[in-house]
């Protein structure tokens, strides 16, 4: 359970295509590679979802599962899992089953699933839907991939160095999941999923119009880290009384008067970017 990580298919799920037929069969427990991604973290281990130190899950729900194993054996127990009293609960396991790698997905069941790694279970009994590796779309993946993700990459590494200069960063969401919140302290000012950070967001490269838009969001997220950039050294040649009545006044008149609310909030904070002004106007030359 330490050494065991969890996976995620990430971009090699584009590789597949969705069978139509949902078929239910006993599910080798070893062959479950990760819970769905709501609720699984990939690369932390299965005991650190069961410890509460990775995922998203529900302490409740899986105390509940301890008290139903307190109340009988532990062998009863792992074969509860593969029983048709499992299979008839209302609230249904369901996997998904990537052929080409022989790996079993969550798609319904998290919690159900960690307590059959818990216990050792051998088999669950379970709904499964099975995706069918697609050679013609692995090869068009291959040439896209190539074609954008470096450009990709560093787009995304150049926005973080970008965040840096602003004295800002990117925190996890309430799901802790994703880290995808750009924020100053506890304030959250906008979101940025990165396709190259510790969250389940990707790239899927046979879908151009994905591409296309991780390029709208990281260029609307520049232009509001712009104006709030701007519109602070602007405001250092105000007397530092005059400011917030000013910001206030810009608020009540300009239109674009978001970004002043956010400034606002930051003064408030006592934020301040890291870089000087001359450095800024090199900064702002290459977004």
């Amino acid at each position: 359970m330490k050494q065991n990580k969890l996976k995620s298919l990430g971009e090699l799920a584009e590789f597949f295509e969705l069978g139509k037929v949902e078929e239910v069969k006993l599910v080798p427990v070893s062959k479950i590679k990760g819970l769905n991604g709501l609720r699984g973290t990939s690369n932390y281990s299965w005991l650190d979802h069961a410890d509460g130190k990775a995922g998203n899950l529900c302490k409740r729900r899986l105390d509940s599962f301890q008290k139903k194993l307190d109340n009988t054996s532990l062998n009863s127990f792992r074969k509860w899992f593969e029983s048709e009293e499992f299979l008839k609960t209302h609230d249904k396991v369901q996997f998904n089953y990537y052929d080409k790698y022989d790996e079993y997905y969550v798609g319904n069941g998290n919690h159900r699933t960690l307590w059959a790694k818990l216990v050792d279970a051998k088999y669950i009994n379970a709904r499964v839907v099975t995706h069918h590796y697609n050679f013609v779309k692995h090869e068009n993946y291959k040439k896209n991939y190539e074609e954008y993700h470096q450009k990709i990459k560093n787009s995304d590494e150049n926005f973080l160095k970008l965040l840096n200069s602003c004295n800002l960063e990117l925190k996890y969401g309430d799901n802790k999941v994703e880290r995808d919140q750009i924020a100053y302290q506890d304030f959250r000012i906008s979101t940025y999923k990165s396709p190259h950070l510790d969250s389940k967001y990707r790239i899927n490269y046979n879908n151009k119009s994905s591409i296309k838009e991780y390029f709208r969001m990281l260029t609307e997220e520049k232009v509001l880290l712009e104006k709030i950039m701007d519109r602070y050294f602007f405001c250092l040649n105000i007397p530092r009384k005059w400011r917030v009545k000013f910001i206030e006044f810009r608020i009540s008149q300009s239109k674009e008067y978001y970004s002043y609310h956010l400034l606002k909030a930051l003064n408030k904070r006592n934020w301040s970017p890291k870089c000087e002004f001359k450095e800024w106007k090199k900064i702002k030359q290459t977004l």
